[in-house]
């Protein structure tokens, strides 16, 4: 016998390598010859849940019980025991609690099962058939045959050869020679990346930002199908809907606004998140897709023309209570965006106060409207920043220089003698 050393990873190692974050994992399958306690051992259960757990049960090639050792940490990692069919042993992550009813009786007549070895004597019968029945044709048919096959190899010899001649004819010529970077070059691979990143150190450039950027910021619209264009996001996006279901709704979750670079995109892509954390299956029928809730995170990514059974989400209507500081815009939300409102089954915003806005200046019924109020999302930390914090007691204002932001009333804040000593 031989001694071999080979390399072993846990578990754990092996998903993060290879499952990607807030990835799905639907079925485990344990099956490592006597080491499975080592593979259970191996994984981080919190991180990684796999709905169903089959773990090999008995020694190798033998009948004899080997999960006494390793069952315990399953059950503490929060896994019920479903099935045992005496090789393997089934377990259920207890939130997908809902999947033990398929595991209530054993495979039985009703599942309509047959036996591998039926199949395979069901198949070797087809062939057999198959081969009876070409057989039952006369010897001159089959010479007929036999000829019609000699005559269609000559033919493919022939255009071959055609293709040979034809494609060294082509190898040959200038043309061919000139064009050759132009092949070798892969535009998805070479050229795209080198134009996506010129785009990028434009769009970033001095002169870009102080001489169009103001400009385009004016028509958030333009601008993000502008960066769009020169970056390729537009490759990113190949279906319009994400269909995820949730309790007893299906939802189609429309992803236009995912593309948005502002406070829109950041709001809809921690929407989407947390709807795909509560969601039990994102695959749906047909008939589930046609009846789904179309959800609409932003009304500034909506069609003209609204899906049936739509829900558009509107955080205020600003630009129409200050129609003298935002003329364009107010504009556009009378000519452009309240009639898509009037179109929606339901509309959810974010405070009572802009329900009652949108009830008054876009005319639907307050009670069209849904308030829920906006979450908390940890935002990313840098560990490595050198920003030196002031030794003084002061406070941070975060936001952008717009009239709708109230800069002013933090300023006048500052004027109250108790903050005297407090820097902005």
């Amino acid at each position: 016998a031989k001694s071999v050393t080979v390399k072993v990873r846990p578990l754990r190692e092996v998903l993060a390598e290879n499952v990607e974050s807030k990835q799905t994992i639907h079925f485990l399958k344990v099956d490592a010859e006597g080491f499975e306690e080592g593979v259970i051992r191996g994984n981080d259960w919190k991180k990684y849940r796999p709905w169903i757990v089959v773990v090999e049960a008995t020694l190798p090639l033998s009948t004899e019980k080997s999960f006494e050792n390793w069952e315990s940490l399953l059950l503490e990692a929060d896994y019920l025991l479903a099935y045992a069919d005496g090789l393997n042993r089934f377990y259920v992550a207890s939130e997908k609690s809902s999947l033990l009813q398929h595991f209530k009786y054993p495979p039985n007549v009703f599942d309509d099962f047959a036996l591998a070895a039926l199949v395979e004597s069901r198949a070797r019968l087809h062939q057999t058939e198959e081969v009876v029945k070409s057989l039952n044709g006369t010897a001159s048919s089959l010479r007929q045959q036999m000829s019609n096959l000699k005559a269609e190899l000559n033919t493919c010899h022939d255009k071959k050869e055609r293709e040979l001649s034809l494609r060294h004819q082509m190898e040959s010529s200038l043309s061919w020679k000139l064009t050759t970077p132009l092949r070798v070059l892969n535009p998805k691979r070479v050229i795209k990346p080198v134009v996506r990143a010129l785009a990028a150190r434009i769009l970033k450039s001095p002169v870009f930002v102080s001489s169009f950027k103001p400009v385009l910021k004016r028509f958030p619209t333009l601008w993000v199908r502008l960066k769009d264009l020169l970056l390729f996001n537009h490759d990113l996006e190949h279906e319009p809907f994400e269909y995820l279901k949730v309790e007893s709704k299906v939802i189609a979750f429309a992803k236009g606004p995912l593309r948005d670079q502002r406070g829109i995109g950041r709001v809809t892509r921690e929407i989407l998140r947390r709807l795909r954390e509560k969601a039990i299956s994102s695959e749906t029928t047909v008939e589930e897709r046609n009846s789904a809730v179309v959800f609409f995170s932003s009304i500034h990514w909506c069609p003209d023309r609204l899906p049936p059974n739509s829900t558009v989400m509107i955080h205020d209507v600003i630009p129409m209570i200050f129609p003298e500081i935002f003329p364009e815009v107010s504009e556009q939300w009378h000519s452009k965006y309240a009639p898509v409102a009037h179109q929606a089954k339901k509309i959810v915003t974010i405070s009572e106060t802009s329900a009652q806005d949108i009830a008054k200046h876009i005319g639907v019924p307050r009670e069209k409207i849904k308030v829920i109020y906006n979450g908390v999302s940890t935002l990313p930390i840098s560990e490595t920043s050198k920003v030196e914090l002031p030794s003084e007691p002061y406070f941070v204002f975060f936001g952008s220089h717009d009239y709708h932001k109230n800069v002013e009333v933090v300023l006048e804040a500052f004027s109250d003698p108790k903050l005297k000593g407090f820097h902005l």
